[in-house]
């Protein structure tokens, strides 16, 4: 993980997915994006300046943890996300150059991110919203963007969505950006006595916390803790995938928790990463393009079991190109209060 000097590092991440269609005239490679190996997505990353740690497969995609994030890979889609001062949208020339090479062409492009802790030390293209906008507009057609949430908060989720017009396909992801952890919680993803770094480290690490309770059966982990402290994991299961990452220290401590999973009921899935992590302040955004889970998701928002203790302080939605952006910010409060 990248160090920012003596300030903190920079835990919430910069997230691009992209999905592709058959390109006009044109016979796609069968495997799309996954006839590409480690060696290869090892030489794409350096325009997002990060390394790749680890990877799992299975029949549907490829999973990497990379040294700021993660990246996943199917044969018309790609989903990364990276933290730091990474640059990830410097990926997207390349990213288009490959898809062209494979006879595919971008059908959806969706790039999102909540405020950064350290807006100062972000590089081009990533010093403000609007730069990143520009850059994308750049090589996209004018795409649509949002600002979701109330002004001043650090769970303000910034949403930049471009279609090609008639694209739709199914797609569901829930996403929660937890802020201000509780220390006691957090000392779970140091190096200590008997806590080693890497993927064997990092196995332990899932099972102990209680992480792997929340993913289910016959699933298949890639973990790994960080020297000092710090803990990424992602995992899949036949087309679902579950990511994790996390920065413990106190004065910029921040978790992500994201998959592509449809829950029974995503009040019990906040509500078991709620009682793992323990945040002061957190975000749930849900991306859908299919409205009983958007007015499920809405209507549990009044559950009074998702986020004991906690408040929610805003409730926003927005049509971007046909998804739809639920947006629930949650302060802990002094005084227990609940409004779930």
């Amino acid at each position: 993980m990248q160090e920012i000097g003596a300030v903190g590092f920079e835990g919430p991440e910069k997230r691009l997915e992209v999905e592709f269609v058959k390109a006009p005239c044109r016979n796609p490679i069968p495997r799309g994006f996954r006839s590409y190996d480690r060696t290869f997505w090892k030489e794409f990353l350096k325009a997002a300046q990060c390394t790749i740690l680890s990877d799992i497969s299975n029949e549907f995609a490829d999973a990497y943890l990379l040294s700021e994030s993660s990246l996943f890979v199917f044969p018309t889609k790609i989903i990364i996300k990276t933290c730091g001062t990474t640059t990830l949208l410097k990926i997207v020339p390349q990213l288009l150059h490959e898809a062209n090479n494979l006879g595919l062409r971008v059908a959806s492009l969706q790039y999102s991110r909540s405020c950064f802790l350290f807006p100062e030390k972000q590089p081009f293209p990533h010093s403000s919203f609007e730069e990143e906008i520009n850059y994308l507009n750049f090589f996209l057609d004018e795409g649509e963007s949002r600002v979701l949430g109330p002004e001043g908060r650090v769970t303000r989720w910034h949403v930049y969505q471009w279609n090609l017009p008639g694209f739709a396909c199914p797609k569901n992801c829930v996403e929660i950006m937890m802020f201000s952890l509780d220390p006691v919680a957090m000392k779970q993803f140091y190096i200590g006595e008997g806590v080693e770094v890497g993927t064997s480290g990092g196995a332990i690490t899932t099972f102990q916390t209680g992480l792997e309770s929340l993913l289910g059966e016959n699933v298949i982990v890639d973990a790994y803790n960080f020297d000092p402290c710090g803990y990424s994991m992602n995992a899949l299961i036949n087309d679902v995938f579950f990511t994790v990452h996390i920065t413990p220290e106190p004065n910029c401590s921040y978790v992500s928790f994201e998959t592509n999973a449809t829950p029974v009921q995503y009040s019990a899935l906040i509500a078991g990463v709620l009682s793992i992590f323990k945040p002061s302040e957190f975000a749930v955004g849900i991306t859908s393009n299919d409205h009983r889970i958007l007015v499920s998701s809405v209507l549990e928002s009044g559950d009074s079991t998702i986020g004991a203790g906690y408040l929610v302080v805003d409730l926003s939605s927005t049509w971007l190109s046909g998804s739809v952006e639920p947006h629930c910010d949650a302060p802990e409060l002094s005084v227990p209060h609940r409004s779930w």
